[in-house]
């Protein structure tokens, strides 16, 4: 979890404008390198940076074209003030020990435990606004969180965008903007320049003794 923490740390606006609330990490398979919103170096499968990158960014384009600039995009997306939280800090694993996937109410019980922590979180943040993303996250989660004052914006789930439904995310995304202003006003592009230097400054580290 240090690791991700680690990794989000760096990202963290001065003010943050909306805040986005999703479920966990994802899960680690058997030797895949770990993959996480805020990880900069993630080949594949990260759907959840993709899918909100195209839905803030019209200049984004595909995850493909965009992947080795992710630590320059996280930037813009930080200076936009956003940034991203999950309601479970470590990966939930989502197969019982029979290969069985956990029950949809199971998973709702698990990001319900996690309410007053969150909340006390998010307090901490102070962000204008915040969105919810994934079906269990809003279904567990919004009713205490508005209840405590949280100002959730969403009226209903918004899907994670993978396993089909990137373009559901993206429709409801464009819905909920236009109510809400969820995209920036003015935004200025990823700095190719500020990530070549952020990758010379790893690899120059990489070698001290």
């Amino acid at each position: 979890m240090a690791t991700y923490r680690l990794a989000a740390a760096k990202y963290r606006p001065k003010r943050v404008r909306v805040l986005f609330v999703a479920e966990s990490p994802p899960a680690r398979q058997k030797n895949e390198r770990a993959r996480y919103f805020y990880l900069e170096d993630v080949e594949k499968a990260d759907q959840l940076w993709s899918g909100l990158m195209q839905a803030l960014y019209a200049d984004f384009g595909s995850a493909a074209g965009q992947r080795d600039r992710k630590a320059a995009w996280l930037d813009r997306f930080a200076r936009d003030g956003y940034w991203l939280i999950d309601a479970v800090k470590a990966p939930i694993v989502k197969k019982t020990s029979d290969g069985e996937s956990i029950s949809r109410k199971a998973l709702r019980d698990r990001l319900a435990k996690r309410k007053q922590a969150l909340i006390k979180e998010i307090d901490t943040i102070k962000p204008k606004k915040v969105v919810l993303i994934s079906a269990p996250v809003y279904e567990a989660l919004c009713r205490p969180l508005r209840e405590a004052g949280v100002p959730v914006v969403n009226t209903r789930a918004l899907p994670f965008p993978g396993s089909g439904q990137q373009g559901m995310f993206q429709r409801q995304f464009i819905e909920l903007h236009q109510r809400e202003g969820l995209r920036p006003e003015r935004s200025k592009p990823a700095n190719r320049a500020r990530q070549v230097c952020r990758c010379f400054r790893r690899a120059i580290g990489s070698r001290k003794p």
